[in-house]
């Protein structure tokens, strides 16, 4: 065998060497943030691993930290020294800002604006943006800042349904105030009614983050819609 090839291969066998070495750590990584193990994070990351890295189905690092409520990771990850990119996609589309608002964590969304997450990014196959999400789960607060982050009050999931159109599916009047007053299609909104179960509630609906004003709002929305339906 020729010195060339003799280098060559001990240079191959080296790379491949570090490679593995290399995704051991990332696995390393991932599991360290889901066990809440903040230094061994830091030395993950010192080692060289991606904070950008992705597991199989493309979650990050940053998901992983948002999911597990692990707040000190979140905030290691986010600080500009650390150059992450909060706009990755995972398998399905879904992105950390969509992790944080499906899970109505107000104060990882509000990392999230302070980064100037974008909140125009959809899931794949549903088509769902974080201000469709917030709205239909009726996450006030959440929805606000949100809000703070321009999306396109005007997009439409896989069922050609805005965030407006969600929230009055499910009655949450104060979010479809704000949402009017944003500057959402109230108009198409309500000609949406096909989409809409519009049958009465026994039981009143509670949701997490609810706004003092929304039982107003929702009289006010409901002698709105009455009329409306009148003048149709």
């Amino acid at each position: 065998m020729g010195f060339n090839k003799v280098v060559f291969l001990i240079f191959g066998v080296f790379y491949s060497l570090l490679a593995l070495a290399h995704e051991d750590n990332e696995f390393l990584y991932f599991e360290a943030i889901k066990k809440g193990d903040f230094s061994e994070v830091m030395r993950l990351v010192d080692a060289g691993v991606s904070v950008n890295a992705s597991d199989s189905e493309g979650n990050t690092g940053l998901m992983w930290a948002i999911a597990k409520e692990r707040r000190d990771v979140q905030d290691f990850l986010l600080a500009p020294a650390q150059n992450s990119n909060v706009n990755i996609q995972n398998k399905h589309g879904e992105t950390a800002l969509i992790w944080a608002v499906e899970m109505g964590d107000l104060e990882s969304v509000s990392s999230l604006r302070q980064r100037n997450a974008n909140a125009n990014l959809a899931t794949y196959v549903e088509k769902e943006t974080a201000l469709m999400l917030a709205a239909d789960h009726g996450f006030y607060y959440t929805l606000g800042i949100v809000l703070d982050l321009n999306p396109d009050l005007e997009a439409v999931d896989s069922r050609g349904r805005t965030a407006v159109m969600r929230a009055l599916e499910k009655e949450h009047w104060g979010i479809v105030l704000k949402l009017g007053t944003k500057g959402a299609n109230m108009a198409a909104a309500y000609r949406a009614k096909p989409f809409m179960d519009w049958k009465a509630k026994n039981d009143q609906q509670v949701w997490r983050q609810r706004n003092p004003r929304e039982r107003l709002c929702g009289k006010i929305f409901r002698w709105i819609y009455n009329a409306w339906d009148g003048w149709e």
